[in-house]
């Protein structure tokens, strides 16, 4: 057989001529999304369902230099009354660096956990359990909505997985 015979060679165009916008229109989304990295989408064939997975935000990937070992959760969208959005963002003030700072000296150091304490009080604001208000917290920080609590961080956390134990020093595990 030839080099240059290619074995079940796909058509040359296998996506109807009335989804083509469509297809110009993920494509162009996607480019934006990723700042234009290398993902493309050539042909995506009729009835191919498309489901976009966010490992991480381009932010955690460029400041950690790797992926995390699993794609992060879909962070859970929810409209905040003003009280909410409030306490939200005091806690994003007090806490957002320093958890950022905390996991980028672990990543940095090769490690993909950390064990961070918060403080027990700062998330007993009335809006609900603290274990519940803690987890709450971390994923408006992981959000990058524009109905997102915590704006200033604009989701770079987005990768991140968390399991609030609610112990004595209110401990949160944190991996990626």
């Amino acid at each position: 057989m030839a080099p240059d015979t290619i074995i079940g060679k796909p058509p040359e165009n296998n996506m109807c001529d009335q989804y083509a916008h469509l297809h110009a229109e993920l494509d162009r989304s996607l480019g934006e999304r990723t700042n234009n990295t290398d993902i493309q989408i050539k042909s995506v064939p009729k009835g191919t369902v498309l489901s976009e997975v966010v490992w991480c935000s381009p932010q955690f990937y460029n400041e950690i230099g790797y992926l995390p070992k699993q794609p992060g959760f879909p962070p859970t969208i929810t409209v905040w009354s003003t009280r909410e959005t409030a306490i939200f963002l005091k806690l994003e003030n007090i806490y957002a660096d320093q958890l950022w700072s905390a996991i980028l000296k672990r990543a940095k150091a090769g490690r993909r956990e950390l064990h961070f304490n918060f403080e027990y009080e700062d998330f007993c604001k009335g809006i609900g359990k603290p274990r519940a208000v803690c987890s709450q917290f971390l994923n408006e920080l992981c959000r990058n909505d524009h109905d997102a609590a915590c704006y200033r961080s604009a989701g770079k956390f987005r990768g991140i997985h968390w399991d609030v134990w609610g112990n004595g020093a209110f401990t949160t595990h944190f991996t990626w």
